[in-house]
């Protein structure tokens, strides 16, 4: 029992600093990080003129999993937030992946972010995915600034208006 008890809180440590040596982490199912971070290089990105949805898609069977993962947290790297404004998450099931169009809303939740950093969003209530696609996307109000990888592994980057 002591055994298992050290081997999860190095498992919880390793992944705590693996999540802030990345600036972005756009998901987490249990205990492993669904990231588009290939490397350390980002670059700041701003949202201007209205609302704007950004997502990642992530293809689950690149990561051995199969359907039925739960996902409890979601993360971005905020450079610039704009306070006191709401921001809408998004979980998108997809069957086909490509690209975003046929998926469809499996989850959705406001959430206002205050400061810059990595904000950290656990979701009221985890999702079960049943898709082996998922988008992970954020509407994004005009002002607000993230970091987004220049090299990750991303199904596919999506932006809309």
């Amino acid at each position: 029992m002591r055994q298992s008890r050290i081997f999860s809180i190095f498992a919880f440590i390793a992944v705590t600093l693996g999540l802030f040596q990345w600036q972005i982490a756009p998901a987490q199912a249990g205990t492993l990080t669904l990231s588009n971070n290939a490397g350390t290089t980002s670059a700041p990105f701003f949202i201007e003129g209205e609302p704007t949805l950004v997502m990642n898609g992530f293809d689950l069977a690149v990561q051995n999993l199969t359907t039925g993962v739960v996902m409890d947290r979601v993360t971005i790297a905020v450079q610039q937030a704009v306070p006191d404004t709401p921001i809408q998450v998004v979980i998108y099931e997809d069957t086909n992946g490509g690209s975003p169009q046929d998926a469809v809303l499996a989850y959705q939740t406001s959430v206002v972010i205050q400061t810059p950093g990595t904000a950290f969003i656990d979701l009221p209530d985890p999702i079960t995915l049943t898709a082996p696609i998922v988008w992970v996307g954020f509407y994004l109000p005009p002002g607000f600034r993230f970091f987004a990888d220049e090299s990750g592994s991303s199904v596919l980057t999506y932006w809309a208006w």
